[in-house]
């Protein structure tokens, strides 16, 4: 390979390791808003056809609004089976398996038990939200912590650098002078 392919690929390694983890949790709040929508269906009475549904969702501004009309394009085909993994190869994220079931499912749950699935995995991604925030915040106070620590670090070795010249000093002029 030429040095310039060579370049060119690790530039886009490079982009694409700084925005997955921000197209992912773009991702996972999208999710998260769909299910809200979805509990709000479920909740009002009678739950819509998951035809409605992946239509609503489609029309919406977010990342998803083509992966939606792609999963709607499958179902309208007759491929439920496929909505998954559609959607896992189109978002790329992690953790979809369980929305993706949801969907699949939809006609076929009752509708008394929908609220308590849909609340279910809303809680759980919360959790999952709220701990990686969590991380996130943590990682950032320890490196704000890092340089308190060194400069404290340097004062004590500077008291002790201090400490032992001025006995050396003291030991030398006792012994010459």
């Amino acid at each position: 390979m030429s040095r310039r392919k060579l370049v060119v690929r690790e530039v886009k390694g490079f982009y694409l390791r700084l925005t997955l983890p921000k197209k992912r949790e773009a991702v996972r709040r999208e999710i998260f808003s769909a299910l809200g929508l979805l509990k709000n269906y479920a909740a009002n009475g009678g739950a819509p056809r998951l035809d409605d549904i992946l239509e609503e969702l489609a029309k919406g501004e977010g990342i998803l609004s083509g992966t939606f009309e792609k999963c709607l394009k499958l179902l309208r085909a007759g491929h439920i089976d496929e909505i998954g993994a559609c959607f896992a190869n189109k978002t790329g994220a992690e953790n979809t398996e369980e929305f993706t079931s949801l969907l699949s499912m939809w006609d076929s749950i009752d509708p008394s038990k929908l609220v308590s699935v849909i609340e279910a995995q809303r809680n759980a991604m919360r959790e999952e939200m709220t701990t990686n925030m969590i991380r996130k915040t943590e990682r950032m106070s320890d490196l704000l912590y890092i340089p308190t620590i060194a400069s404290v670090l340097i004062v004590f070795v500077n008291f002790i650098y201090i400490g032992y010249y001025l006995q050396q000093k003291e030991m030398l002029t006792q012994i010459f002078f």
